[in-house]
């Protein structure tokens, strides 16, 4: 089923459905799901479609380029960029498996992208795909590798404001922040691995009901103003409060 979202961005390339998957080269059971940033209400008018085509075997094809399992190819189509990447079923299914993803962004990326995005050709299929992905909760597991990211972090501002070495114990301890948003975002709902988006998911979502950690959040990140006199203060105040989030992001 298309969403209204999917529609309206198509709309706005002046594309139908069939525009994007017109030169996709397709086999018996074949599952089509379309994404884009606009369906996790982000994006803009330069964001692309990455187009999932899963098949039972990846179409071999000079066109395509190979990487990390999959086959891919990047095109022009009207007024939009489409990004298709071809999938095995196999391996979709080894990834929904996987008991550790061991940090890799990838392989999560994929299993989100699959679930939030919208089948266009077997559905039958396609949603027997979803579930299987709600059942691992795959927006937990981001949550718990942004936490995990967030801990090394917070761990790196620490060392590094103990010894006395304050603009990469700034650098740290914002990282942390970031990251440890990203958690925050995901255990609410979007869990956006892109990190170039924490700030825009908390933004729009006005801290999903939580406007102190808005508000706490663009201080320390866009609107403190640091002198060589407070920055030691600055990044003290910072760290602290990375930790006690850290604390908070956990107990969700």
């Amino acid at each position: 089923m298309v969403s209204d979202v999917l529609l309206k961005r198509l709309n706005e390339c002046g594309m139908k459905v069939e525009d994007l998957i017109e030169n996709v080269s397709v086999q018996d059971d074949v599952v089509i799901i379309v994404y884009t940033s606009h369906m996790d209400g982000l994006g803009n008018k330069n964001s692309d479609y990455d187009i999932y085509v899963l098949v039972n075997k990846l179409p071999d094809s000079k066109k395509l380029s190979e990487f990390n399992s999959c086959k891919s190819r990047i095109e022009k189509v009207k007024a939009g960029v489409v990004d298709v990447e071809y999938w095995e079923y196999k391996e979709v299914d080894r990834l929904i498996n996987l008991e550790d993803f061991n940090k890799d962004i990838t392989k999560m990326k994929i299993l989100e992208r699959l679930l939030v995005g919208d089948i266009v050709k077997g559905e039958e299929r396609g949603n027997e795909i979803k579930r299987a992905i709600e059942g691992i909760n795959i927006k937990n597991k981001i949550a718990e590798y942004f936490q995990g990211m967030a801990s090394q972090e917070y761990d790196d501002a620490v060392k590094m404001f103990t010894g006395n070495n304050m603009f990469c114990a700034l650098n740290c301890a914002r990282r942390a922040l970031d990251y440890i948003m990203g958690a925050y975002n995901a255990r609410n709902g979007v869990a956006v691995l892109n990190v170039k988006w924490i700030p825009q998911i908390l933004s729009l979502n006005e801290g999903f009901g939580n406007k102190d950690i808005l508000d706490k959040y663009l201080y320390y990140q866009i609107y403190s103003v640091i002198t060589e006199e407070t920055l030691t203060d600055f990044v003290e105040e910072l760290i602290n409060y990375v930790s006690l989030q850290m604390f908070e992001v956990t107990c969700l």
